[in-house]
């Protein structure tokens, strides 16, 4: 600076060039930082020669579970940012078996679900009907009282309930099937 800068023009221009050097220093270690995670993390990124920008993550968070996000911000003059998140979980086998030991980890899963106030009979029927209707059982009166040990009006009075929470659906004639809330549900026992 000349001679004829005041001293506090100086101080000043020497105060903010050490805040310069600071902030430069801390973007290359951001930089480096960022370039780690990158490696770490699997996440691509990509600036192309028109202007956009895009990243994307991918994992899994266990054996049933895929989750995937994808980012994208295109520069044109318009900015436009597009997120898209997708969940896809592996199918249930065609036929479970009925077992005690499943019947009673699903009325477990059941009354973690939202089911908290339900008896335990309740729930215990409720997965005895989920697995039977998920193997495809038929859906009459006599089979469905071996099942559960309810009466004929007890058994009416409890598909109309399975249907009001969400659990089955009517697909015809004494046929019913698991809802996918059901089927989520049931995926929990398995996991």
């Amino acid at each position: 600076m000349s001679e004829t800068t005041p001293s506090h023009v100086i101080a000043e221009t020497q105060r903010l060039n050490s805040i310069i050097d600071v902030l430069l220093s801390r973007v290359a270690s951001l930089e480096s930082e960022n370039a780690r995670l990158k490696t770490v993390l699997g996440i691509s990124a990509a600036d192309n020669s028109n202007n956009s920008y895009s990243t994307g993550i991918s994992g899994s968070a266990s054996s049933l579970d895929n989750s995937n996000l994808g980012i994208s911000r295109t520069v044109n003059g318009n900015e436009s940012s597009n997120v898209g998140i997708s969940t896809s979980a592996k199918p249930l086998p065609q036929t479970l078996e009925i077992s005690q030991g499943l019947i009673s980890l699903l009325s477990q899963v059941l009354r973690q679900s939202g089911f908290k106030h339900a008896k335990r009979d309740t729930t215990e029927n409720a997965a005895r009907l989920l697995l039977h209707f998920h193997n495809k059982g038929r859906g009459g009166y006599p089979e469905l009282r071996k099942l559960t040990g309810l009466s004929e009006g007890g058994v009416a009075k409890f598909i109309m309930s399975l249907k009001k929470w969400n659990l089955i659906k009517r697909t015809g004639y004494q046929q019913f099937a698991p809802t996918p809330h059901a089927d989520q549900i049931m995926q929990k026992c398995l996991i």
